[in-house]
């Protein structure tokens, strides 16, 4: 098996980077020129991501240093698009609490945030296909991280495993073939 290459992730950094910085946004409202799009930014580092999304298909980049939106940049503006790449920034806070953090980036949690929103949560049910989303489900509640069990790779196995042995003797992985009895 070949090791995943990390450097698939560069431009899914650069989606992030756009995403936070809101740069669809700021295009939508007319601001096109890289020096403008960077007035909080590094202008050459800005100019080098974006240059990155338009090589991929994300942005369009007409004439040198000024940027326009196509159907995929189209994405990044806050419709559930742009929600979910940001929401993905919460991952980490999700992961050291348990605790989902959507409400940290967008001021509410993500079934308030439909509600408040009827245009995002149209395009969300658009997504999701035929029936969108059911009501949220109040008795639904979230553990703390500290009651929570750990996980095992044990917890994952077949209980059929546990009596097996694999052929020829020796460790096996699971899924592998194995004599039972």
């Amino acid at each position: 098996m070949t090791p995943p290459s990390f450097s698939d992730f560069q431009t899914v950094w650069c989606v992030h980077v756009a995403a936070r910085l809101r740069i669809a946004e700021r295009i939508d409202a007319g601001t096109v020129r890289i020096e403008d799009l960077a007035a909080d930014a590094d202008e050459r580092a800005l100019h080098a991501v974006l240059g990155r999304l338009v090589a991929e298909g994300i942005f369009e980049e007409p004439s040198p240093g000024c940027f326009a939106l196509n159907d995929a940049a189209r994405e990044l503006l806050l419709g559930i698009g742009g929600r979910f790449t940001l929401a993905w920034s919460t991952l980490e806070d999700y992961v050291r609490t348990g605790r989902p953090a959507y409400a940290d980036a967008f001021g509410r949690p993500f079934w308030e945030d439909l509600a408040a929103h009827p245009e995002i949560a149209a395009q969300f049910d658009h997504l999701i296909g035929p029936g969108g989303h059911p009501p949220p489900d109040p008795q639904f509640a979230h553990r703390d991280a500290a009651a929570r069990r750990p996980h095992r790779h044990a917890d994952r196995v077949p209980r059929a495993y546990a009596t097996c042995r694999p052929r020829g003797g020796g460790r096996q992985p699971p899924g592998r073939r194995a004599i039972c009895g």
